[in-house]
């Protein structure tokens, strides 16, 4: 064999070479990469628990990546308005704060849509007829609905052992129809995953 196909054969055994320690390399780097703590892996992706405050309800949560999950609140306000409200968000989890050997504490923003379900006769007193307006306002026939938006901020303390975490979260907003107003809504509650 002549020095110029041998000197092709080497390059090409060297190129060869090269890509089977690469392809090596990746792959004894991707089972620790999927071995990565996910607090959402471990202790399944869905969570369903309890919201105390305003309003009091159900919260489910579910988690799509490590830092990414949709939260849906289903609840009643004892409290101020009376009313159900529905909300859906999209949360975001950007940090650790500390993590331990128990626990792992993130922070959570996001944003989201709310509706409020108001009763019939909400903010009007229909047993007191009129006597100048002898049919009953349009409030106290029919119940309405209030869509709006809302940017939920929270701590999440999440338990490594158990599929449990707690959390505090507080969602400014506003309703936009039929008239415009603030929401305030938040609380703590825990949920356990599956």
């Amino acid at each position: 064999m002549s020095p110029r196909p041998l000197a092709a054969l080497r390059r090409c055994a060297s190129a060869r070479g090269s890509l089977l320690a690469l392809s090596a390399l990746l792959a004894l780097a991707s089972p620790a990469r999927a071995a990565e703590p996910d607090a959402s892996a471990a202790h399944g992706p869905f969570g369903l628990g309890v919201l105390l405050g305003q309003p009091v309800g159900l919260s489910f949560k579910l988690f799509v990546a490590q830092d990414h999950a949709f939260q849906l609140g289903l609840g009643y306000d004892l409290v101020f308005r009376d009313a159900a409200f529905v909300t859906l968000d999209w949360i975001w989890h950007p940090v650790s704060i500390a993590d331990t050997s128990v626990f792992e504490l993130t922070w959570h923003v996001g944003l989201g849509a709310a509706l409020g379900i108001w009763p019939v006769g909400h903010d009007y007193d229909c047993s007191a007829p009129d006597p100048l307006q002898p049919d009953l306002p349009p409030v106290c026939r029919n119940a309405w609905v209030q869509p709006g938006a809302r940017v939920p901020l929270g701590f999440d303390l999440r338990f490594h052992e158990i599929p449990l975490d707690l959390y505090v979260e507080f969602a400014p907003g506003a309703f936009f129809y039929p008239r415009i107003e603030f929401l305030g809504q938040g609380g703590f509650g825990a949920r356990w995953y599956f």
